[in-house]
């Protein structure tokens, strides 16, 4: 079974001598039995959520604290060093509900953030002329990576946070791979948006294309300035098509 059973009736602690362990009594979903498991944590009080090992495998398990015992090494009904111990007190994000769980937040924000994904890559679908990807948004995915498998190596290590770092990694990436212009709107990303934003051309209130080794095109709408790159393969198509689709003197070029 899981942790050290202990009848916490006969050993009733009303202050914490230094020379006592603090065990923390919890509670199965699928059982009766209070089980306890050891914690250096002074914070934890009864109500608080804790990731424990439970099982012959260790797998994780968040439970809530019942009760918060204190015992010394001679009064201990089994040996310490084989007590098991907590994993980390739970932190929920903000959420108030315990039986949410980890597993149920990652894979939650693995749903939305696949759909994402799914709605950026549509509107690169719908791309007549596919924006270039930023080299500083490669960079920035890559330190975000980096920074994510510190952060799942240090605190989580489970194959659903791995996962959830990577959906979470694509999905950055993906607000720049959808960016590009299709037949009705420029599709770019947008504050406040939680996806690609098609912006009509009948939005787009100036134009600018310069060109150097790329094209580069440079519009405003909703008070806001857009800058996009693309291939200069692309130049007289591009600046024919914008001609055609955009309303008169919106466009302009600059050397």
């Amino acid at each position: 079974m899981v942790g050290e059973i202990i009848n916490p009736n006969l050993y009733t602690k009303a202050k914490r001598l230094q020379s006592e362990y603090i065990f923390l009594g919890v509670i199965f979903d699928e059982g009766y039995k209070t089980y306890y498991y050891l914690t250096d944590d002074n914070s934890i009080e009864v109500g608080a959520l804790v990731l424990v090992p439970a099982g012959k495998d260790n797998h994780e398990a968040l439970v809530k604290v019942e009760r918060v015992e204190y015992f010394s090494k001679e009064q201990a009904l089994l040996p310490i060093e084989k007590t098991k111990g907590i994993i980390r007190k739970y932190k929920s994000m903000g959420y108030d509900y315990w039986w949410i769980g980890d597993d149920f937040v990652k894979v939650f924000i693995n749903l939305v953030f696949s759909l994402v994904i799914i709605f950026n890559f549509t509107k690169r679908k719908e791309n007549l002329f596919r924006s270039e990807i930023p080299k500083i948004s490669i960079t920035s995915a890559i330190i975000l990576l980096v920074i994510g498998l510190v952060i799942w190596f240090s605190v989580d290590k489970s194959m659903l946070g791995f996962i959830s770092l990577l959906v979470a990694v694509i999905c950055f990436l993906s607000f720049f791979i959808g960016i590009g212009i299709s037949e009705e709107n420029f599709n770019s990303f947008i504050a406040n948006s939680i996806g690609i934003k098609s912006i009509p051309f009948d939005e787009i209130k100036s134009l600018d294309i310069k060109i150097e080794d790329r094209v580069e095109v440079k519009f405003k709408a909703y008070g806001q300035d857009f800058i996009q790159y693309y291939n200069l393969a692309l130049k007289n198509d591009l600046i024919k098509f914008l001609e055609n689709h955009l309303e008169p003197n919106t466009l302009s070029l600059s050397k």
